[in-house]
């Protein structure tokens, strides 16, 4: 059917939404064929149709994310994963500006060029108000960022933050301890950071934490 669709008219894709509407959301995913032409700055109402957009490994820059995200034809989507590419502070502050994302649930950044800028502009995002699952995990985030992030209010039901391998200190660990935002969480993963044991009693301590607060895989608090 994706074939059948690569150069379809926005009639026939309106058609075809119809008959997939009942579909389930898990096997929605937009053909790389078709995201290739979208980072390219092609408008393609394809991509109305697909729920997820999967992009790990692509090479991809901060004006190819750009193009994407601005196109409107994206507002569909539950979940992006943009792991293991070029993207830097300029394509998460497109992320985070983008008005056609408020359907997102999960948003995976892993293993980029993400510093404190690009983080602090998610925080602040215009439309992630859905988002419950961002996963930062090694990227160039420090304390700033981390807290910026953890106590988003552009994320208001965020519930998953994942930032092992950045560049968060033990201070930083501490500032997030006093964020009223802690008790919505159920993982705020911080291992392969420079957080010590110090770092990790004072999450341990909050008085925002919920008992089953996740903060790395091979240790709680």
């Amino acid at each position: 059917m994706c074939r059948a669709l690569d150069r379809a008219s926005a009639t026939r894709v309106e058609r075809a939404a119809e008959r997939i509407a009942s579909w389930p959301d898990a096997v929605r995913e937009a053909p790389w064929r078709w995201l290739r032409r979208a980072l390219a700055g092609e408008d393609l109402p394809q991509l109305r149709l697909a729920r997820l957009a999967r992009l790990r490994g692509r090479a991809i820059d901060d004006a190819a994310l750009r193009r994407l995200v601005a196109s409107a034809h994206v507002c569909g989507l539950l979940a992006l994963e943009v792991d293991g590419n070029r993207i830097g502070d300029a394509g998460a502050i497109a992320i985070a500006r983008s008005p056609h994302l408020g359907a997102l649930v999960v948003l995976a950044l892993e293993d980029n060029r993400i510093g404190d800028r690009g983080a602090r502009a998610l925080a602040e995002a215009r439309a992630l108000g859905a988002l419950a699952t961002l996963n930062l995990a090694n990227n160039r985030i420090g304390d700033a960022g981390a807290v910026a992030i953890a106590g988003g209010r552009g994320l208001p039901v965020l519930r998953n933050l994942y930032l092992e391998d950045n560049r968060i200190t033990d201070a930083g660990a501490r500032r997030i301890a006093r964020l009223r935002v802690l008790a919505r969480y159920r993982q705020l993963m911080l291992d392969g950071n420079a957080v010590t044991e110090d770092g990790y009693a004072a999450l341990r301590r909050s008085r925002f934490r919920t008992p089953g607060l996740k903060t790395g895989w091979f240790r709680t608090a």
